[in-house]
């Protein structure tokens, strides 16, 4: 394992400038991997020597989960193992729309099997794609599955369930996520809490990738018996 500064890959310039730009704090955090002073952390359970292992694409069932944004629009690929999930793939476009999403998908994936687990303010949301047309009617028209809830679970409930897979109660991490996946494992690492809440804080950035596997884990591994809308059309 090698930090940021010491991999060869960032210019000595860049670490220079960024001392000067960044508080210590986030630049220890970007470049030297000291994690451990984000005390406040969403995600506290994930550790990068434990869950960030290289998981194998097999040719079997994808599970993608997806985070409506514009700017970014996130999808966290991924399948199921056993009773594990192993993230093989994330996609962050900017400035982008559910239908170019969709095509990117098709692109790396073509010919498989794909459910894809939405935010479940995509049955309403109209894109800018084509006037008439919702989130989930162009994931539909590409041929994908789709598993959402009627309505969004409790952030804090999804929060707790990314972190039992992380790691339960029984120090079993069931979650891994390919060393490739940099812009997820960034956003598990640094997201926190607003000072004083239990809320997420949306100004750094970083919970859209989270939104994306969140929404995939509460259903292909829920907590809780829920009641579900579940929508499905795969192309044969």
């Amino acid at each position: 394992m090698f930090t940021t500064a010491e991999g060869g890959n960032v210019p000595q310039s860049e670490l220079e400038a960024a001392k000067v730009d960044l508080p210590e704090s986030v630049y220890k955090q970007e470049y030297l991997a000291s994690f451990e002073m984000l005390s406040n952390r969403v995600y506290s359970y994930f550790d990068r020597t434990q869950n960030v292992a290289h998981t194998e694409d097999h040719g079997r069932e994808l599970l993608i989960g997806m985070d409506f944004n514009v700017c970014p629009m996130t999808a966290v690929v991924a399948c199921k193992v056993a009773d594990q999930l192993h993230v093989i793939d994330e996609i962050e476009l900017m400035n982008s729309n559910t239908e170019e999403m969709c095509t990117e998908i098709k692109a790396r994936y073509p010919k498989r099997r794909i459910t894809v687990y939405p935010d479940p303010a995509g049955n309403a949301r109209k894109t800018s794609a084509t006037v008439g047309q919702t989130d989930f009617s162009i994931i539909r028209k590409y041929g994908f599955g789709l598993i959402a809830p009627k309505k969004h679970p409790l952030v804090v409930d999804r929060i707790n369930n990314v972190q039992s897979m992380l790691k339960n109660a029984d120090d079993q991490r069931r979650l891994f996520i390919h060393p490739k996946c940099t812009e997820l494992i960034r956003c598990l690492d640094g997201l926190t809490y607003k000072d004083g809440t239990s809320q997420p804080d949306k100004t750094l950035g970083l919970d859209h990738m989270t939104d994306a596997l969140g929404y995939m884990v509460c259903e292909v591994f829920p907590m809780n018996k829920k009641s579900y809308d579940i929508n499905v059309n795969f192309m044969v």
